[in-house]
């Protein structure tokens, strides 16, 4: 008899040496939150990746933290799916472009459930609340066996 075991916590992602990503993404002022079905789907993977996660909806928006010290603080969530299930979506990225311009790239955290986010603040990051909508956040999520999403293009948003 041949008994196997997976344990999905305990994987890492594969490496693929070949792939390269590049963040030539650019966006105009006029753009709305959409699923990108252009041929830019991150970290060289054809639109045809079956196995590729889809981002179904994101928000991006700033926000007043109110706890202790005031500042404004930036959150970007999104809902993710994958076709291998929740539990292969790994994490994915963010990134910030005013104008034609990148402001910044950051680290999108997702769970078991498919919930993908991050978080930062203004005076950190010099992305202003006060700017919400000069912002374009541009995400992409990976699963674990490194299949990258389409991008989801998003305006910021003050709350």
């Amino acid at each position: 008899m041949l008994f196997l075991f997976l344990a999905c916590s305990d994987k890492e992602p594969a490496v693929d040496d070949t792939s390269t990503s590049t963040d030539d993404t650019s966006v105009s002022a006029d753009d709305t939150s959409t699923d990108d079905t252009a041929d830019d789907t991150g970290g060289g993977q054809p639109n045809d990746n079956l196995d590729a996660p889809v981002i179904s909806a994101c928000d991006a928006f700033c926000y007043l933290h109110q706890t202790g010290d005031q500042y404004y603080n930036w959150r970007v969530e999104c809902s993710a799916s994958d076709p291998q299930g929740l539990e292969n979506i790994w994490n994915g990225e963010v990134i910030v472009v005013q104008g034609q311009n990148e402001v910044r790239t950051d680290l999108v955290a997702c769970d078991a459930t498919g919930f993908c986010s991050a978080t930062f603040d203004e005076s950190s990051t010099g992305v202003m609340c006060s700017q919400a909508s000069s912002y374009e956040f541009i995400v992409k999520v990976q699963d674990w066996d490194q299949n990258w999403s389409k991008p989801m293009k998003v305006t910021g948003r003050q709350q």
